[in-house]
């Protein structure tokens, strides 16, 4: 079917600036080599195309402004989902100090151990400084063993010698928020070598002796109080970087000062998320990444959001 000229020259327009159908640019192509008063009439327009590029631009802004925006709300949403799942994940995972109860470690007695026997053991190495240190693969000699009850999924071991030079061990079991005791671990034998002369089982709110004579005085195992530091850093970075935003606002370092009031109040944030207002740990390093993790998160999220709040504000 022979198209009219009319129709092709009312297509020429979007034609020329590539914004037709495939079937259409087809057709018109088609029309184009058997009519030269078409091809003219193209050529013309082609030779004022800079108008029709300039008419054009706003609605590719337009479009850039909808994919642009597409984008963002997928970000926050990716964003918030994540940070979501990572929190939940912390709070079931999370890991705890368990109080003394009957049963939880028991003394085996001494044994000969040697690499060959190590395996579906925990293994504690007692060394000072100064001296060599001793692996498992390595070691054949006599060690302290225990049995762990099954609720314990870890253990921390301290030691140091007492005013007699006796060499005490304090013993913390590790567990978990989503583990109950008795069920959920799996009991392992755990392994102190050498052995040591005195051995104190911490659990917070009470000590047990396990093995040797009792203790002069008495001992316990501190948190660690970084976190608090960390928090209180951020606190202060915070109000220093609001206060240059306030200053410095409408120029190009309050934008900069706007990305650095972000950072640390994105910390604060994953911090209570994840700690509430404690700050004390027995895990610092595990409870430090989880923190900076959520806290990048939280940064890019505050700064999504903030960029989608000026457009929105800019439209009005």
């Amino acid at each position: 079917m022979k198209i009219p000229c009319s129709v092709i020259r009312d297509l020429l327009p979007l034609y020329a600036e590539k914004m037709v159908e495939p079937e259409t640019e087809n057709l018109v192509a088609e029309h184009l080599a058997d009519c030269s008063d078409c091809r003219e009439k193209l050529s013309a327009m082609k030779e004022k195309a800079e108008p029709a590029i300039e008419t054009a631009k706003p609605l590719l802004n337009l479009k850039k402004q909808i994919r642009r925006r597409r984008w963002r709300a997928v970000a926050i949403a990716a964003l918030c989902v994540f940070i979501i799942l990572f929190t939940s994940f912390y709070h079931t995972s999370k890991m705890n100090m368990l109080p003394w109860k009957e049963g939880l470690i028991k003394v085996k007695g001494v044994e000969i151990v040697s690499p060959e026997n190590r395996l579906g053991r925990t293994y504690h190495t007692l060394y000072e400084r100064d001296t060599e240190e001793i692996v498992p693969e390595k070691y054949t000699g006599e060690a302290l063993v225990f049995d762990t009850d099954s609720s314990i999924v870890g253990t921390m071991c301290t030691s140091f010698r007492d005013d007699d030079d006796t060499l005490t061990v304090v013993l913390q079991g590790i567990g978990r928020d989503s583990y109950s005791m008795n069920t959920g671990g799996t009991a392992r034998e755990l392994v102190l070598y050498p052995v040591p002369g005195r051995v104190i089982y911490d659990g917070g709110n009470s000590q047990e002796l396990l093995w040797g004579e009792p203790l002069n005085g008495g001992t316990e195992v501190l948190p660690r109080l970084a976190l608090a530091y960390y928090l209180m850093i951020a606190a202060a970075l915070a109000a220093v970087s609001v206060l240059l935003w306030f200053i410095f606002r409408g120029k190009k370092a309050g934008i900069i000062m706007r990305q650095v009031f972000f950072a640390p109040i994105a910390y604060i944030a994953a911090h209570i998320l994840l700690k509430g207002t404690a700050t004390t740990s027995y895990f610092m390093g595990r409870e430090l990444f989880f923190i900076l993790v959520i806290a990048t998160a939280l940064y890019f999220l505050f700064t999504l959001t903030w960029q989608v709040w000026l457009q929105r504000r800019h439209e009005c």
